[in-house]
């Protein structure tokens, strides 16, 4: 129980620290295009008008108020650089993320989710009894995840219950 406590405050602080390494790095190759198309959008605003003019055509607008709503954001160029940017590049500024809170979900989830199969192992001195309360443990853990994941996804409950049970359960017997 010990050495299962060790390992996952070991894996908790590892998932933090390397989901905060790659969530920052995102977030400056983000923040970098972001830079990128300001600057771009100072010396060829009319191409990015034009981009913002096709883009508003395409999804259904009168080529009319396509070419107003064009011209009027060509005139403000952080306002046409937010446009292009998450018109081609899907990125917003304020969506970006922040790499701690993305390390703290990573890393205590992962920590709780280590800690719940083994709590049988520190009240139950029967190694096969606290095996199976164990296993039961985290099916119903992997269910719950389940079950929430479907709601917010709008899914199906039984299969992404049934998918995080075989995915949570494999990897436990893979890694055992």
């Amino acid at each position: 129980a010990i050495s299962g406590l060790d390992v996952g405050i070991a894996g908790g602080i590892s998932m933090g620290i390397s989901t905060y390494s790659g969530t920052r790095s995102q977030r400056q190759v983000h923040e970098a295009i972001l830079k990128r198309i300001v600057s771009a959008s100072k010396f060829v605003g009319h191409i990015f008008k034009q981009r913002v003019l096709v883009h508003l055509e395409k999804r259904g607008y009168s080529k009319r108020l396509s070419s107003e709503v064009a011209e009027e954001t060509a005139q403000n160029t952080r306002l046409l650089s937010n446009v292009v940017a998450e018109q081609e590049y899907g990125l917003r500024e304020e969506n970006l993320g922040s790499p701690t809170q993305a390390a703290l979900y990573a890393g205590l989830s992962n920590l709780i989710a280590a800690f719940v199969p083994l709590l049988p192992y520190f009240f139950i001195s029967n190694i096969t009894t606290a095996l199976i309360i164990s296993i039961i443990l985290a099916s119903i853990a992997l269910a719950i995840t389940g079950f929430f994941v479907a709601v917010l996804a709008y899914m199906s409950p039984g299969k992404k219950i049934g998918e995080m049970i075989l995915s949570g359960l494999g990897s436990a017997a893979v890694t055992y």
